[in-house]
């Protein structure tokens, strides 16, 4: 297995920063910066119960709250299972 390393320099105020030739590593800094707003981004409440095949990890959780019930709903194991919220 080859180990893939990143140049790190110093810059002027002393604080650590990736340097640009990180593309050689195989990191794109546009991919990280997306899964990270779609990872820590505010989720909307849904009205509908879901019914899909999530695509991704981010799509495996719903926050529901159709005005009466509220849940969180999660896709484990080929299904949609929720847990209630107070």
């Amino acid at each position: 297995m080859e180990q893939k390393t990143i140049d790190i320099n110093f810059n002027q105020r002393g604080n650590n920063e990736v340097a640009p030739t990180d593309i050689k590593t195989g990191t794109n800094q546009d991919f990280i910066n997306q899964k990270f707003l779609e990872t820590y981004q505010i989720k909307q409440h849904w009205k509908v119960v879901p019914t899909y095949y999530p695509k991704n990890f981010y799509e495996q959780t719903v926050y529901f709250d159709d005005g009466i019930n509220r849940r969180i709903y999660t896709f484990i194991n080929g299904v949609w299972r929720y847990v209630t919220m107070t």
